[in-house]
């Protein structure tokens, strides 16, 4: 029956992005009322889009900006973004956020690779790099401990403290790096 069939979707979109189905630690696809086009959406155009046209201007910008602010301003935005996420109850939020969070993400990688380049003698550029690189797969990596913080406290508490730890990096970054001359 089709009631079956809209049930068996259902629980198959829960279990596979659901925490839980409590209140206090309820799926982001129950609370979003999500489903599996809507998570394409959002982990492909809904970010990549964003990332590509943001990174445009951010390229700009690290030219004749601070790069270490252009850095730091957007970690902060992409943490906005992350913030948003946590307390999202549709799906048109989630896009939105999610877009804040691909634009501020965009800004990381001009201005990164600029520094890199005065940082580091030409000899030793390609290896900063390619570590910097490395850096993207690595947090991929321990991204995926998100679901174990998820399952321990939620969702939206994992953004939450996700944000938190990502504005300490960006006031770490305005405060520490330094911009060379």
């Amino acid at each position: 029956s089709d009631r079956g069939e809209t049930s068996g979707a259902a629980d198959h979109i829960r279990r596979r992005y659901a925490v839980s189905a409590d209140d206090d630690f309820e799926s982001i696809a129950a609370a979003t009322d999500l489903n599996a086009a809507d998570y394409g959406i959002l982990t492909g155009y809904g970010f990549s889009a964003t990332f590509c046209l943001a990174g445009l201007a951010a390229g700009r910008l690290a030219d004749v900006a601070s790069r270490k602010w252009v850095i730091a301003v957007g970690v902060a935005i992409w943490n906005l973004g992350m913030l948003g996420i946590g307390a999202s109850n549709a799906f048109w939020q989630l896009l939105v956020f999610r877009l804040v969070l691909g634009a501020g993400q965009a800004f990381s990688n001009p201005a990164s690779y600029a520094l890199i380049a005065d940082y580091f003698p030409e000899d030793k550029r390609a290896e900063a790099n390619g570590l910097f690189a490395c850096g993207v797969y690595l947090g991929g990596g321990v991204a995926s401990l998100c679901l174990d913080m998820a399952e321990s406290w939620g969702w939206r508490r994992s953004c939450y403290f996700i944000a938190a730890v990502g504005f300490a990096l960006a006031l770490a970054c305005g405060g520490w790096v330094r911009e060379p001359p």
